[in-house]
């Protein structure tokens, strides 16, 4: 199901509020509450050209107020499931992290579904109209219309994006969730390539989500290289972001799998970019981020023989906090026999706690259980309690599912909905070679919980693979080729919170990520879960490869129809994205 407004009835509800003048200058968009924003006739004549696919936008919780639009059905549906993912990606206003669904500036929730009397519904940062696409043709058809109509263009699938990247307020979306296929190919060339060996591969629409994927490349006892969470966007943000997971200690990064695009450019030409044809677009896609040099309407990737795979899911915990601060310590000693191992995974570091859900691809439970031996019996001896095994399984589609499962009997996947600033640091491989290297580690995670932390996420997703990748091969931030860690750090708000409070919690996030910042000053951080605040962003996400993606922008975007918060090119606009600075700004 679809939770949507008509588009006529929605155009009426916007007639009795507020109307802004023409933007003063040619150089800013045109938004929803503009005089310049497309008649109602006019885009009613639009709709006809995407097959009815065009539907007025509002916040998933608007059918709980008082109103034309409440509903007491679609208010309980997105009551009930306000945290579960297949819930949320039913309403096209919705994103995956309430945070970013209202203001913009301050994070507060502007339709919350837990509400005072009296309380209103804001459209905050959701689109007021979009297209539901369902094919290519209508993605080239919105991008011309949002082109010659000088619009806020909107693009998003699912809507994971931690920091906003696919909402602005008063914009016209580009919603390619309905996109649906996955079609794999035993012996795939990419088009335009005569030297290149057939490989075999998948080629996946833009709606299609990891966990379709998953099990369609299970049902041919293949694997590729995707997220942790089932109902992330496989082509999107994800991939063209760089892309880990629990395979790319094996086989690389998302991006690096990544074979062939299919892009729906700035201009509305449909093209294929891969490293015969549009080379350069080919580089930019891979790891220079979503929404930002076209809209991706299929990709081509890499599949592999499914390994069998074992998965540890662990608990250690205690009240000695002192005594996990020493386990901490031994886990960071334990990574070299981790990585020996051919163990990835993810673990949460509390300040009673760890956490483990780690896989070894080409393992047993017997091996996975060894590489944990040392921590375990680390732990038994400080009195720390242990729980939880090792189990090997002969795909790793069945490993992935037992542990989403066993950690989230509901969904199996990881929750949403939740309010959170994190931040991030891709930690690299050669501080935990020395004795000294690994105590600055284990120094800078306690202070980072020290300073309040929610709790430290250890992602277990670089080295291996990603480190031989060639470091300039594509677009992703050098960093990860030198990387062993993705660290990140989180504090997350009440929903009620005020904009007061929700500063605060930001700003923890930004000092926390300062401490890893002064632990690998050189490195970076993964943008699809970085400081949204970040000032050097530029450098933190892209490193030496920002000026040739800027330079890509302006060659594939030069009038800067794509533009989002902290991307590619987006140093040339107002905060709010809407009117581009003057000239070298």
């Amino acid at each position: 199901m679809i939770f949507t407004v008509p588009v006529l009835a929605f155009a009426a509800l916007l007639a009795v509020g507020p109307t802004r003048a023409a933007p003063s200058s040619s150089s800013c968009r045109c938004l929803s509450s503009d005089s310049c924003f497309p008649s109602t006739s006019v885009l009613s004549a639009f709709n006809s050209t995407v097959s009815g696919r065009l539907v007025s936008i509002s916040p998933p919780a608007i059918s709980c107020y008082p109103g034309p639009a409440h509903n007491a059905t679609t208010c309980a549906t997105i009551t009930n499931g306000f945290d579960n993912p297949y819930v949320r990606e039913q309403f096209p206003g919705a994103t995956m992290h309430r945070n970013t669904q209202g203001d913009r500036r301050t994070g507060v929730d502007t339709c919350p579904v837990v509400f005072s009397a009296g309380a209103t519904c804001g459209q905050g940062a959701v689109s007021t109209y979009g297209v539901l696409a369902t094919t290519p043709a209508d993605v080239q058809k919105t991008v011309q219309f949002a082109s010659a109509h000088n619009l806020r263009l909107a693009v998003k699938n699912t809507g994971h994006s931690y920091n906003g990247q696919s909402t602005a307020p008063g914009s016209f979306l580009l919603d390619t969730h309905y996109m649906k296929g996955i079609n794999f190919i035993d012996a795939f060339v990419p088009a335009g390539c005569k030297g290149p060996s057939a490989v075999g591969a998948v080629e996946i629409a833009a709606g299609e989500q990891w966990g379709s994927v998953y099990l369609a490349a299970a049902g041919h006892n293949l694997a590729v290289v995707g997220g942790a969470a089932e109902t992330v966007g496989a082509v999107g943000g994800y991939l063209q972001g760089a892309g880990h997971g629990p395979l790319s200690r094996s086989y690389g990064l998302a991006a690096d799998n990544a074979l062939q695009f299919s892009v729906v450019t700035a201009s509305g030409s449909a093209v294929i970019a891969n490293a015969c044809t549009n080379p350069t677009l080919y580089w930019a896609l891979r790891g220079g981020g979503g929404s930002t040099f076209g809209v991706v309407t299929s990709a081509v990737l890499k599949t592999h023989p499914s390994p069998p795979t074992a998965v540890g899911l662990y608990t250690l915990s205690s009240a000695n906090s002192t005594a996990v601060t020493l386990l901490r310590e031994a886990f960071v000693d334990a990574q070299s026999r981790l990585d020996a191992a051919g163990v990835s995974g993810y673990f949460v570091l509390g300040a009673n706690y760890i956490q483990a859900e780690a896989f070894q691809p080409n393992g047993t439970n017997v091996t996975l259980a060894q590489a944990f031996a040392p921590l375990v019996s680390k732990a038994h001896a400080l009195d720390i309690a242990v729980t939880g095994e090792s189990l090997g399984f002969p795909s790793f589609y069945q490993a992935f599912q037992t542990g989403s499962c066993v950690l989230d009997p509901t969904t199996c996947t990881q929750g949403v909905g939740d309010e959170v600033a994190i931040g991030s640091r891709l930690i690299p491989e050669s501080l935990f070679a020395t004795a000294g290297g690994r105590a600055q580690v284990s120094s800078a995670l306690d202070e980072v919980l020290d300073l309040g932390s929610q709790y430290l996420l250890v992602l277990l997703v670089a080295g291996g693979q990603v480190s031989r990748t060639p470091v300039d091969s594509s677009a992703v931030n050098p960093a990860w080729r030198t990387a062993h860690w993705h660290l990140v750090t989180t504090n997350g708000w009440a929903n009620n919170a005020t904009a007061a409070e929700i500063a605060l919690a930001r700003k923890a996030t930004t000092t926390q990520v300062n401490v890893l910042k002064k632990l690998a000053p050189a490195s970076g951080a993964y943008l699809n879960e970085a400081d949204g605040q970040d000032k050097d962003w530029q450098q933190t996400f892209w490193g030496a490869h920002y000026p040739k993606l800027r330079q890509l922008k302006h060659q594939w975007d030069p009038n800067g129809l794509f533009v989002c918060w902290q991307c590619v090119g987006s140093e040339a606009w107002s905060a709010d994205g809407n009117c581009r600075r003057p000239p070298h700004y």
